[in-house]
């Protein structure tokens, strides 16, 4: 659950860091330096975005053979659509294009596969957390640390 929160947030910043800073600096910048920068950038954001996104979706497919009972399969399915639209838009935007396209226009596709990557995330977290809720909510919500409990004659050490 708090890797696909991370990976809904990082895939937030990405724009206003990276994608934005194309889109302000392409008119400025020939599209060779265009390229080496984009290629600098984006090694940068393969930490940041792409190894938690691999590792969430090896989660996912592990959770299809150790889904516990509790958690009913259509929302890891839902999930692994997610995934599937996400890794599909990643491809496809990340094709080079630079020749096909001018650079405003590759970087008009590439905002606009990041929102259709956001919008799966936002879908996507929302499914974690009632899963997550599903799995370990019963356990969690009632559990209480003895020391806190009020009992007859018993106070909390801090009242």
């Amino acid at each position: 659950m708090l890797l696909a929160l991370y990976c809904l947030a990082a895939a937030a910043t990405t724009e206003w860091q990276e994608y934005r800073s194309w889109a302000d600096m392409g008119s400025y910048l020939s599209l060779t330096d265009f390229a080496a920068w984009n290629m600098a950038s984006s090694q940068q954001a393969v930490l940041l975005l792409t190894v938690p996104s691999v590792v969430l979706t090896a989660l996912v497919l592990a959770l299809f053979r150790y889904l516990p009972v509790s958690v009913p399969r259509g929302p890891l399915w839902v999930v692994l659509a997610c995934h599937i639209v996400v890794w599909a838009a990643f491809i496809l935007a990340r094709v080079p294009l630079a020749a096909v396209v001018s650079q405003s226009e590759l970087v008009n596709l590439l905002l606009q596969s990041d929102w259709m990557r956001k919008l799966t995330l936002l879908i996507e977290a929302p499914m974690a957390v009632y899963m997550a809720y599903r799995a370990y909510g019963a356990n969690l919500w009632h559990a209480q640390p003895a020391s806190l409990l009020r009992t007859r004659g018993n106070t909390p050490a801090m009242s």
